[in-house]
């Protein structure tokens, strides 16, 4: 161990003393900080920010922004009365802000800032609740849904002229509660939602018809079905395929002849004047042209003309002047 005025620099005892971090030993053995880094409360440290190192005046030279100047206090930059950082800039609050801490700052939702006791007040009709977090007051038959952040009917009740409470007669409440629902002629409503009653259908309308009037309708268990794509509805048991027609996956086909062609819609038909089938096709037959009215026409070579459903030439030194 080192005597008074000695510190250990390895094995040996040197005269003066240790020097810190950041720190320099001058010739009479005193320490000071090193270039660029300035003594805050005996630790060599480099300058805050908003500072920059003044080798000249040996100390942090702070250059504040606009609407601020330096606190010795708080050892920085800070924004004069009445201003408040947003944006990383120092500037008046817009609407509905405050300055807390130095900042410009907005009260959470449903609540607005109070000058006078200087914090967040929750808004007219909403209280504070066990979490800090302004929440609506809910009125009588009402509780407040977490996730619509509103207030809603009890289950089982509807919203009548604005108030919670058991549904007129022939009414009930929908899915949500909002409203109490009368549907319409034929229907019910189950669980908030209209439906058709029993042996009532939907029509391309969304109007509950009766079965019987719908195409292809039947009752089965009570419930109303309709045939599906091109099955036809037998009158006793079930759904089929038209007369003359034969189900092919889940399609009805006819049963077309051998000079017949079956369309995407299942049905047969044979080719027209001066055509033939090929490739399961209409084309037109040898000499004959398809024109753009989808009629095969004859087809004459040069300096002949079509004459008594045939081709005909011109007699000699004469053209065919069409």
């Amino acid at each position: 161990m080192c005597n008074s005025g000695y510190y250990q620099s390895g094995s040996a005892c040197v005269s003066g003393q240790q020097c810190g971090a950041n720190t320099i030993k001058k010739a009479d053995g005193t320490c000071i900080c090193a270039p660029g880094f300035t003594n805050y409360n005996g630790i060599c440290s480099q300058c805050p920010p908003g500072a920059f190192w003044s080798s000249a005046s040996s100390k942090c030279i702070f250059v504040c922004g606009q609407n601020a100047i330096y606190s010795a206090a708080a050892n920085a930059c800070v924004c004069v009365a009445g201003y408040g950082i947003l944006s990383g800039q120092c500037q008046q609050c817009p609407n509905s802000f405050f300055i807390s801490n130095g900042y410009c700052v907005t009260c959470p939702v449903n609540s607005v800032y109070n000058p006078n006791t200087l914090n967040c007040d929750c808004a007219v009709g909403f209280y504070t609740n066990q979490y800090g977090i302004c929440t609506q007051k809910c009125g009588t038959n009402e509780v407040y849904n977490t996730s619509t952040l509103t207030c809603t009917c009890l289950q089982g009740l509807g919203r009548v002229n604005g108030a919670c409470t058991v549904c007129p007669t022939g009414t009930q409440p929908t899915a949500d509660g909002s409203a109490c629902s009368a549907c319409g002629a034929n229907q019910q409503l189950v669980n908030g939602v209209c439906s058709c009653l029993p042996g009532y259908a939907f029509n391309s309308a969304q109007v509950c018809t009766a079965c019987a009037n719908l195409t292809n309708g039947f009752i089965t268990n009570g419930l109303c079905s309709i045939c599906p794509r091109t099955l036809v509805y037998d009158g006793y048991s079930g759904c089929k395929c038209p007369s003359g027609k034969v189900l092919q996956g889940s399609v009805c086909v006819s049963q077309c002849r051998s000079d017949e062609i079956l369309d995407s819609s299942g049905n047969c038909y044979t080719c027209g004047a001066n055509q033939v089938i090929s490739n399961n096709q209409c084309v037109c037959i040898s000499g004959y042209t398809l024109s753009s009215c989808g009629v095969c026409q004859l087809t004459c070579g040069g300096n002949q003309f079509i004459f008594q459903g045939g081709c005909a030439i011109c007699p000699l030194n004469t053209v065919y002047k069409p």
